[in-house]
């Protein structure tokens, strides 16, 4: 049973860093570069403003 839950916490962080480095490489793959600069901006934008073009279909629809 030991042995059992040894390889299991080894293949849990395994996992875990994996999906974690995954997540980091999709969101610094080089083409999203210009949606998430623009999403990031959204906070520092007055609401009169327009968004930046990037942002419009990221960001959320006010209802």
């Amino acid at each position: 049973m030991q042995e059992l839950h040894a390889l299991m916490s080894q293949v849990w962080l395994l996992w875990f860093v994996a999906l974690f480095t995954g997540i980091g490489v999709w969101a610094y793959w080089p083409s999203r570069r210009r949606r998430l600069d623009a999403c990031a901006r959204i906070p520092l934008l007055d609401d009169a403003e327009p968004l930046p073009p990037g942002a419009r279909n990221a960001s959320m629809k006010k209802g």
